[in-house]
């Protein structure tokens, strides 16, 4: 990262980074297939790098087109460096691969470093 502040860099011990990718699909059917290939081994594939990941299918109105997003966690920038360079070129190709099958998926991603929170009333019982 070439212009990191010094708040992030001051707080990056309470941080994790985040890499997301966000797939617009053009229709219920695509959806049901990109899920199906998703849970198949692409997210368990990019979690020999990542700590975690979540699947978001994204509430829409009926006019929208569906989409979702998946969410990687990284322990911090060296182990996404490490994704980028041995796992996405495959991985990414096998999703161009999948697009071209369902006529298109719109795909965008982004990362950065995220901070996570929980309500003071989170853990407690009622």
């Amino acid at each position: 990262m070439t212009h990191e502040s010094h708040f992030v860099k001051s707080h990056q011990s309470q941080a994790r980074w985040r890499y997301q990718v966000n797939a617009t699909l053009k229709d219920q059917k695509s959806l049901d297939r990109y899920l199906a290939w998703l849970f198949a081994g692409h997210v368990q594939a990019v979690c020999q790098w990542a700590i975690s990941a979540e699947v978001v299918t994204v509430e829409k109105e009926e006019s929208e087109t569906p989409q979702v997003m998946s969410i990687y966690w990284f322990a911090g920038p060296t182990e996404y460096a490490a994704y980028e360079a041995e796992g996405a070129p495959k991985l990414r190709e096998e999703g161009i691969a999948l697009a071209q099958e369902l006529g298109g998926i719109n795909f965008s991603r982004s990362f950065g470093w995220a901070w996570s929170f929980e309500s003071s009333h989170a853990n407690s019982s009622n």
